[in-house]
């Protein structure tokens, strides 16, 4: 098997070093002058070795240090750090995590075979599929049918307010199916009448306002209607699953 705690010290050696510490050095250099990209990456190369080769604690494999190093720049290349958006983070977090892997996997004795054998375990596990199709059919299938069915009263809504933040609600009802489902997954069903409860007292003052009253209903409904559906499907998950429990 993988070492697990090697792989998670190498983790939490990537998160001091890709965003505490250079988050201090980002306000440091506000207060001097900047460095270069070829000094930052340089530096950086150096900091990441060190704590990568500190977290494996394996002396005999100094091979990680020119290997961190040359991942390193590769990805502050490919993968720029000033480029701010959730996109080009995440991008960027998940090269940091295929360099972890590979580390992980050449410090392992017939790591490659090993992984092998685990992604050919995961591929043919059916909890893992059962949860992964669960989630997408909340999120995305079941979030497009009630839109549908509550468009005509949208249309409503939207000649009394259009207030409010661009795509807040839709991920709104993606975050509650979801939770709902993991909670009915769990076992926790009380969860979901919290969930209920809390986006209910959220919206009591704009049922009680007549100009907001039809938007907050129209909210209502959706609300209803996401988590039925998402008690829907976390039920059926949960009973394949115990088919193969």
């Amino acid at each position: 098997m993988l070492d697990l705690v090697v792989a998670l010290r190498l983790i939490a050696a990537h998160v001091l070093s890709d965003i505490v510490l250079n988050e201090l050095a980002r306000r440091q250099t506000q207060k001097a002058r900047p460095r270069s990209f070829l000094s930052t990456v340089f530096l950086g190369g150096l900091l990441r070795s060190a704590l990568f080769y500190s977290a494996a604690a394996n002396w005999n494999a100094v091979w990680i240090l020119p290997a961190t190093f040359a991942g390193h720049a590769m990805i502050e290349v490919l993968v720029p750090r000033n480029r701010k958006t959730l996109g080009w983070f995440a991008l960027r977090q998940a090269a940091h995590l295929l360099l972890i892997a590979t580390i992980c996997v050449s410090l392992t004795e017939a790591g490659i075979s090993r992984l092998g054998t685990l992604l050919y375990l995961a591929a043919h596990w059916p909890a893992l599929w059962v949860v992964l199709v669960a989630l997408l059919v909340v999120v995305w299938p079941v979030g497009q049918a009630i839109g549908l069915f509550t468009e005509p009263w949208r249309k409503q809504s939207n000649r009394v307010s259009q207030h409010g933040l661009d795509n807040a609600g839709l991920w709104i009802g993606r975050l509650e199916r979801i939770l709902a489902v993991i909670s009915i997954l769990v076992g926790h069903y009380e969860l979901i009448g919290f969930l209920v409860a809390a986006k209910s007292i959220l919206r009591f003052a704009d049922i009680k306002a007549a100009e907001l009253r039809q938007e907050a209903e129209y909210i209502l409904v959706g609300t209803m209607l996401s988590f039925a559906f998402a008690i829907g499907v976390g039920i059926i998950a949960k009973a394949l699953l115990a088919r193969w429990a």
